[in-house]
């Protein structure tokens, strides 16, 4: 049954009281001090946003335009709201949406109605809930018309002041107006606005809805622990991971879709946000390790999967994406040195699928090790390219036998990316087998070996080895391997220490033009018999 536009259910509230002009979230237990309030309304913010009147119209005492659009429609500033406005026009940046949903009515008439949700802001320190009401096309109409970043012109919308119960806000986005909006399917208009100064708004979109050092590091939330379960807090991280979308069915019947966002900061390198509903697509734009998340009042709460704090999204929940402020500058230094960081070893997989490597029986080129080096500061900034090479030197540094090293290891078995402890993948590759959210993802036990590789020009260091070059030098699988003895270990290592090898190897510069990293990868390995006649430059040595 569409609603008919009555609002007999609104309770209001006349007051004569103006609107808050200091911070006035709640304060969870053991939170940070709010060192940077909003106040009321601004007219510049400190990234160098300029307010400015809509239509070209300057604003006067009583909050209206004095000049009135070409459709003689007069604006309002939401901060120029008072108690004395009934219905306004209001023009601003949807920074949220929530919806559609259905309630029934609170009479107990057994009437359900429709609505979707939106925050507007059209200043920096000034923002709005609106709720739309109506039948179920038209709130879902407007849900799949409007998203987040559009700049619409509300029209005739009904201006009710803020229930004084804490509990009718605790399922809102928190705004620092005392009113709210409400619009109904037969009273008003919400439209797309494509006025001269609709870019004005766009900036808005990167300023955080609270204090930008309001928020809880990801250690503080684990150090916390349970004293945070059910809280909302704000959460300043980094992407480091987005899964796979996953559709899933209530146990009412209804369709309703997550992901999991895996988030990093300075503090810790792995913490999980689940996003529900509207909020999923969000992240379609999302890159790990450069998108900056400012998440206001996301819901913390203890799993048991996880043995640990996670976080969710839910109808209070605002996300501004790479906010305009110097700590999320700070923070995407620190993702641009993380991602330079991770092309290492662990990841030479993803080196590979950039650059197809020729057959190793085609690499004939023989070099010494300082020419190995000096092609590793020509790749420094290469941006991914590759040189080839074999080496004849003796194994210097083989240690297999270690008890403090992780000769074997857990990969996926579709990008050899390390599986962590708890049973996650955390791959790069979209299309990864190792992405599906499960308890006992596709895995293979591999070897995990460096070495060192020694001629009279100098040493190659800490060298990462192929997997598939170390079983067929040892002769045996990573799970024999790691089943053997401790003297079988050392046996095997003794059999190549200080033996003179033949390495093939790969020079690579990082996909970052910027990092300033290259890598020596030894493609294969074997042992030189005694017997043979070494010729060319390895018989100098």
């Amino acid at each position: 049954m569409a609603w008919q536009s009555r609002f007999d259910d609104f309770a209001f509230v006349d007051t004569s009281s103006k609107p808050k002009n200091a911070w006035q979230g709640e304060n969870v237990p053991g939170s940070r001090p709010q060192k940077q309030p909003f106040s009321n309304c601004s007219d510049r913010h400190r990234g160098g946003w300029q307010a400015h009147s809509h239509d070209g119209g300057s604003f006067s005492s009583n909050g209206t335009n004095k000049n009135p659009d070409a459709n003689g429609i007069k604006h309002i500033r939401i901060c120029d709201l008072t108690t004395e406005t009934s219905f306004v026009s209001i023009i601003g940046l949807i920074i949220s949406k929530e919806g559609p949903k259905s309630i029934f009515s609170k009479k107990g008439t057994g009437t359900e109605r429709h609505l979707v949700s939106f925050t507007l802001r059209d200043d920096p320190t000034a923002f709005i809930n609106i709720t739309c009401w109506g039948g179920q096309d038209y709130a879902t109409r407007l849900s799949d018309q409007f998203k987040v970043g559009d700049v619409v012109e509300v029209k005739g919308a009904q201006v009710q002041a803020k229930s004084k119960n804490p509990s009718d806000e605790k399922f809102k986005p928190w705004t620092p107006s005392s009113f709210c909006l409400n619009l109904g399917e037969n009273h008003g208009e919400l439209n797309f606005y494509y006025g001269l100064d609709a870019e004005n708004f766009s900036s808005l979109l990167r300023v955080p809805t609270r204090a930008s050092n309001d928020f809880y590091t990801l250690e503080d939330i684990q150090a916390n622990g349970m004293n945070l379960h059910t809280e909302h807090i704000n959460i300043f991280a980094l992407v480091k991971k987005v899964w796979p979308v996953r559709a899933l069915t209530t146990k009412t019947g209804k369709h309703i879709t997550k992901v999991d966002v895996v988030l990093c900061d300075e503090t810790c390198s792995a913490f999980q946000l689940t996003l529900w509903g509207c909020f999923v697509n969000l992240t379609d734009d999302w890159k790990p390790l450069q998108t900056v998340l400012f998440a206001a009042d996301v819901r913390i709460t203890y799993s048991d999967f996880h043995s640990g704090m996670v976080a969710c999204t839910d109808s209070k929940t605002v996300f501004t994406v790479d906010p305009d402020t110097l700590e999320a500058q700070m923070l995407s230094e620190f993702g641009r040195s993380q991602f330079s960081d991770t092309m290492n070893h662990d990841s030479v997989s993803v080196l590979e699928s950039v650059t197809k490597d020729p057959e190793i029986s085609s690499i004939t080129n023989v070099l010494m090790v300082r020419e190995v080096k000096k092609l590793q500061k020509d790749l420094l900034y290469s941006n991914g390219q590759c040189s080839y090479g074999v080496v004849y030197a003796f194994l210097s540094h083989f240690d297999i036998d270690a008890d403090n090293r992780n000769i074997v290891r857990l990969a996926c078995s579709k990008c050899h990316k390390s599986v962590n402890a708890n049973g996650r993948c955390l791959c790069r590759a979209q299309d990864c087998s190792g992405n599906q959210l499960s308890a006992e993802p596709p895995s293979v036990l591999e070897f995990n070996v460096t070495v060192s590789l020694t001629d009279e020009s100098g040493s190659l260091e800490w060298c990462y080895v192929a997997p598939a070059a170390i079983e067929q030098l040892l002769e045996c699988s990573a799970s024999e391997f790691q089943a053997a003895d401790d003297s079988r270990k050392t046996r095997l290592k003794w059999q190549y220490l200080f033996e003179r090898m033949k390495g093939v190897v790969k020079i690579s510069g990082s996909n970052s033009a910027k990092s300033g990293k290259s890598f020596v990868r030894v493609m294969a390995l074997e042992k030189i018999p005694h017997s043979e006649v070494l010729s060319g430059r390895y018989s100098a040595s």
